[in-house]
């Protein structure tokens, strides 16, 4: 069982992995867990909406699997929004989530091409200590509900991997339903296609380029 395992991780990680990829095109009530006890969500623009320690924090240890100079990176980023999640009686960060906006007719993010005035959310993390207690799905309602009330997007996409067993149970029952497969077909990690399938069309990219082949 560990030697299929570590067969499966490879080759998603080299030659071909399956997504799964979320739409939605208007709010879904809300109102539920509208607050985590102490837990408290910001939305970082700037780097100046961060105080000195947290901004300390996040360039030398990161957030996530992102490192400081990738936090900063998109904090310097007009294509970028941080969901900050913060235990305020511990003054530590809990979560987080992002939001990448397009602001073009065609925006790239992960190997998914978006249109203008469409946002992928993407890259959630909740700390360790802090996991099992609802914080990814309240991250997911808090930012979409964010999104739709306070900016002009009109659409919002989420991508998740297919063997992230949990993360799609908490976006199914959000959005409701998977809207498309996206099939990553690779070389030795490299990104060549990017394919998007569901029931009435299939496209295709070729990313190095980020152009459409095909599409039908």
């Amino acid at each position: 069982m560990i030697i299929v395992d570590w067969f499966k991780i490879v080759i998603e990680k080299l030659f071909f992995k399956t997504r799964y990829l979320y739409i939605k095109e208007e709010l879904k009530n809300n109102s539920d867990c509208d607050y985590l006890n102490e837990i408290s969500l910001n939305h970082v623009f700037k780097k100046n909406d961060l105080t000195k320690d947290k901004l300390n924090y996040l360039t030398d240890v990161g957030l996530g699997y992102l490192t400081g100079k990738e936090v900063l990176r998109r904090l310097d980023s007009e294509n970028f929004i941080l969901f900050l999640l913060t235990d305020e009686k511990k003054n530590v960060i809990a979560g987080s989530y992002w939001a990448f906006i397009s602001k073009e007719n065609e925006s790239w993010y992960d190997s998914i091409c978006i249109g203008n005035q469409q946002v992928i959310l993407c890259n959630a993390y909740v700390s360790e200590e802090y996991r099992g207690r609802g914080l990814y799905s309240f991250l997911v309602r808090k930012s979409h509900q964010y999104v739709f009330e306070n900016t002009e997007l009109k659409k919002a996409f989420t991508i998740v991997e297919k063997s992230n067993i949990a993360s799609n149970k908490v976006n199914k029952k959000y959005y409701g339903y998977v809207n498309s497969k996206n099939y990553l077909i690779k070389f030795m990690s490299i990104n060549l296609f990017s394919i998007i399938q569901n029931a009435d069309f299939t496209t295709i990219y070729f990313v190095p380029l980020k152009i459409k082949v095909n599409e039908k």
